[in-house]
Parts: C-alpha cells; structure tokens; sequence
C-alpha cells in the first residue's frame, strides 16, 4: 500500500470538509466563512457575494473549489515550490442550477421590492420593504379560485415563475418562497392600496391579543389564580381604552382637516366672486378688503411612492426586463384647497434622494408664485422626519416670516398612520393611469401626471441648499411628538414668535422656542438664491451606476421604439 503524505492528507480532509457544507441547509456565506477559517482554510467567497445571501451550497461553485486548493492544502513549502497541484474536482451541473437560481432571485428582489424606510422606523413591527404596487399576493392562488389566471399574474411567487419559464431558468414554490424571502428579506410585504399603517395601533393591538390569549389560557387551567387573572383582565381594559382614546384623537385631527380645508374653498369662492363683477359698491368693496385680510391659503402636500421607468402597463412585460434596473422617479405633490388646483414636481434619482432639501425648495417656489396679498398660509404635510418633520423645515417657516416673505404660517401634521388626505386622492389617480399605460421616459410620465395636475419637471436647478442654509438657527426641540406649528410676528416688537401643540385639532398652544445662533443677524436673510445655490451649481447631482446605465441600455435596445428612448441614453 503506498504511503500517504502529510499533503495528500489535508488535501483530502479539505474536500470532504467542503464536500460536508453543501450537503447542509442554507446558511449564510458568512457563516461557511467562519467554518472554513476555525477548520484551518480560507474562503475566497467576496464580502459583495455574501450580500446576495450565497448559500454554502453555492460557494464551492463561486469560489471554484477555493482556487484549486492552492490555498488550502497547507504544507511546510511556499506555493511556488509546489510542483502539483490536486485539480479541482467536477461540480454536477445541479449546484450550478442552484447558484443561478438564488442569484435570479436577489436579482428579482432588488428590482421589485423598494424601502418604506423613509415613512417608518428601522425597529417597527411592520414590513421595512414593499413588493412593487402591481403584486397583490405574495403567493400563488389556488386552481379552483375564481379568476385565476389573473390572479396568478398578479402574485410575487406566480410571476417570478413565468419570467423563469421564459428565461430556462427553475421554478419556486410556495414553501421555497417563504424560506426565499424569510432569508433575504424578512420584513416584506405587499404595497397597502387602501389605508397607513399605524404602529400604536398594530402595538395595542398585538398587547389586546397576548393578554387575552394568556387569560383563555388561565380559564382552561384548573390552578388558575383569580387575581392573576383579574391583574390581566384590568391592563388589557386599561390597553383597549388608550386605543379607543388614539383613535379618537385621529378621527378629530381628520375631521379638523376637513373643516379647515373647507372653509379655505368657500372664502376664496366668495373672492373670486366679488372681483367677477365689473363694479363693486362700498359694502362689497369692504366685504372683499376684510376677506383678503384674513384669508388663510390651506395647502397639503405630500411624496408618492417612487415610479420607475420603463414600465409597462399597458402591454406585457417583457421578461427578462424583470430583472433590469429602470430609472427611479419622485412625485411631490401639492394641492391647493382653495383653488382646487394641483401641482406636482416630478425629478428622477440624479437630483435624489430626497430630503429637506427638495421638500423646502418646491414649496419655496410654489409660495413665491403667490399673489402678494395672499401672505397667510396653512401647510398640511405627513409625519417623514427624513423630508417633512424635522428641525430643517420649521427653521424655513420662521425664516418666511421673519423676511416676511409669509405673515402667518402654520404647519399641521395629522397623526401617524392616519394621514389619508388629498394628496393621497392625487396619486391614486395618477396611479390608475400609469398602471395602464406603457411609460418608457420621463416625458411620457409627465404627460400622465398632467391628466390630473400642473407638471413641473426639476433637473436640480429648483433644489437649493437649505438644509446647510438654515444653521442659521437652533433646533427645535421636542418636533417629533408635536404636530402643530404656528410662526407669526409679534404686532408691537416685530419678533417673530413660534407656538407648537401637541395636537393639530385640540389643546392649547405653548409658546416654543428658535433663537439665532450666536454670531449671527437676526436680520441676516438666508434664503439661498436658487441661481447659485442649486443642486446643479453646487455639484450636488448624481451620476447613474454603470450596471443602471448599461440595464436601461439595454432594455431601450431589445424592447423600446427609438422614438420612446430615454433622452440620455445613447444606444451604440
């Protein structure tokens, strides 16, 4: 029998060791790494491939057997003395299926989920992403169900399988599914259509239900303690009743939206009345002067989910586009009650992400546009710290007024979860249409935006600076638990004076307090001058990935009419 060198024995120990972790279940890159460093070897799986989520059943194959062994068959020689080395043994062609379809499906993940991060918190109990609007379930329906072939195209699990079928790749079921996303995105859900979320609510909710589970529990036992039970019994009372006091208290800021909103539309239709007529007698004339006086302009605005384009509404998509990346576009609307008008902003991820920063610049120039005497105005907006709440925006408020650009400006917030206001009503519409048409450039997104409001298209020349603009002053404290702001100047020492409360419908205001940081004016007028200070003249645009350019080039090629292209790509 001939004799085993110290060599061929570690060369061997390594391809059973890793012969072993593809039998095993899935597990993270990260972890075959760590087995790999304590056996004695090393992995050349990448820190980039273990953010795809690369099972160890996949890494021999991306790693191609850890480059031939040369670095892990340990020997008291240095490599260049080595004269052979083992070969790498032949993988069956199943691992190389497998590798391919996990890949297939964190591409698929990057290009149909998108972060809801920036309306919730990294720690809430809710999803921290969404699958694209048009998915509705997450798996596929069953055969016997009515409409089936629609709803089958209209699940996450039935429509990945198709675009696999059409590609040679492999199929995924239900339960693979769950086990898919549970690895790679555990706090997915399907995009809400209908109403927020609320985490007090689903909090309360989920406390009711624990309590009221561990009181069934004690009921059916025969050793139950009475006041245990009754201990139970009493918080689970006292639960239900801050729930009932939190939904009450949304249903009165919503109500008070209502009736603010209203009244805004029936003086400025008295308004517009009275400046009809070609002449006006004294009463009338006094009546218009007293209504102009003390009009308040009440405005909402808000930020629709993302649009991506190319898309495809109207026609099938094609397939392979599944995995493509498209260019991403933001929608910032404004509705003016009084008019019963709209405007939207539409700019695409070059002038992104958006922050303060946009969110300031387009009300800046919306409030500009504004006849003189039309200086009171009451701003609705929801509760994203990222680009509405936060000490940036109320800085601005009291920079309009102090420059008296604005001489009464209130900032309401309606309460967390429950913001379903006119903007909503905007983008659902816009929703409608671009979810029935083909959208392959931002001209054609703005012509479906226009069927419902005033378009105005942003390449980073409206964006100005604010945010490092308004250092000016300090921060407010305590924004995130208030929800209504109000700036005014005082009448007889021209200061302005800043009130907040806790809720936008009832309860007294407190007086708050933004002082001018030291060694600056008071008098100092900050206001950027969107000339010079905007996203284009300061740099502050983005340039699109490589992989991003190269996708939208090649869907532009393989499926778009050249007439239809995105004006920046240009097709070799």
């Amino acid at each position: 029998m001939p004799k085993v060198t110290r060599k061929q024995q570690r060369a061997k120990q390594s391809r059973n060791f890793l012969d072993g972790i593809a039998r095993r279940p899935h597990t993270h890159s990260r972890t075959l790494r760590r087995s790999l460093e304590e056996a004695g070897t090393s992995s050349s799986v990448s820190d980039s491939e273990a953010g795809l989520g690369v099972c160890p059943q996949c890494s021999p194959v991306l790693s191609r057997y850890a480059t031939t062994f040369k670095e892990m068959v340990h020997s008291g020689t240095e490599l260049k003395k080595r004269k052979k080395i083992n070969p790498v043994p032949k993988r069956p062609e199943s691992e190389f299926t497998h590798y391919r379809d996990v890949t297939r499906q964190n591409e698929w993940l990057r290009a149909n989920v998108f972060d809801s991060l920036g309306s919730r918190s990294a720690d809430s109990s809710g999803p921290t992403h969404y699958f694209l609007p048009k998915f509705a379930t997450i798996q596929t329906p069953k055969p016997t169900v009515a409409h089936y072939e629609e709803r089958l195209a209209r699940s996450v699990v039935g429509e990945f399988n198709r675009v696999q079928q059409e590609t040679g790749g492999g199929v995924c079921s239900n339960g693979s599914s769950h086990n898919w996303l549970k690895a790679h995105r555990p706090k997915v859900g399907i995009c809400p259509h209908q109403e927020d979320y609320c985490d007090t609510c689903s909090r309360k909710k989920t406390e009711i239900h624990a309590k009221q589970t561990t009181i069934n529990r004690l009921l059916q036992s025969s050793n139950a303690d009475p006041d245990e039970v009754k201990k139970l019994e009493e918080e689970m009372k006292d639960t239900k009743q801050v729930l009932e006091n939190h939904r009450k208290e949304a249903q009165e800021s919503h109500k008070y939206y209502i009736e603010v909103t209203k009244s805004s539309r029936n003086e400025w239709k008295e308004i517009t009345e009275l400046e009809r007529k070609s002449v006006l007698s004294e009463e009338e004339k006094t009546r218009l002067a007293f209504l102009k006086n003390g009009f308040k302009l009440v405005v909402s605005a808000d930020y629709q989910m993302c649009k991506l384009v190319p898309y495809w509404g109207l026609s099938a998509q094609p397939g392979s586009t599944y995995y493509l990346q498209k260019l991403n576009h933001d929608v910032f609307g404004i509705v003016n009650h009084a008019e019963e008008t709209s405007t939207v902003y539409l700019f695409d991820e070059r002038v992104g992400p958006k922050n303060t920063d946009h969110t300031v610049s387009y009300l800046n120039d919306y409030f500009e546009k504004l006849p003189q005497w039309m200086n009171r105005v009451h701003l609705f907006l929801d509760n994203t710290s990222s680009t509405n709440k936060n000490c940036y925006l109320m800085a601005w408020a009291y920079e309009m007024v102090q420059q008296e650009k604005l001489s009464f400006f209130r900032v309401s917030f309606l309460l967390a979860g429950h913001t379903k206001f006119s903007p909503d009503l905007l983008f659902s519409k816009i929703s409608q249409t671009y979810n029935r048409s083909d959208v392959f450039n931002t001209e054609e997104l703005k012509n479906v935006v226009a069927t419902y409001a005033d378009v105005i298209v942003d390449d980073g020349h409206l964006v100005c600076d604010w945010r490092s603009a308004m250092d000016k002053y300090t921060k407010l404290p305590g924004i995130r638990a208030l929800h209504d702001f109000i700036f005014t100047k005082h009448p007889i020492t021209k200061e302005v004076v800043a009130k907040v409360r806790k809720n936008c419908a009832t309860g007294s205001f407190d007086n708050a307090t933004i002082r001018v940081n030291s060694g600056r004016d008071v008098h100092e007028n900050v206001i950027p001058d969107q000339r010079t200070k905007n996203y284009v003249a300061l740099g502050k645009t983005r340039s699109l990935s490589q992989s991003k350019v190269k996708h939208l080039q090649q869907m532009s090629k393989d499926f778009i009419p050249s007439n239809r292209h995105l004006p920046f790509i240009n097709i070799a």
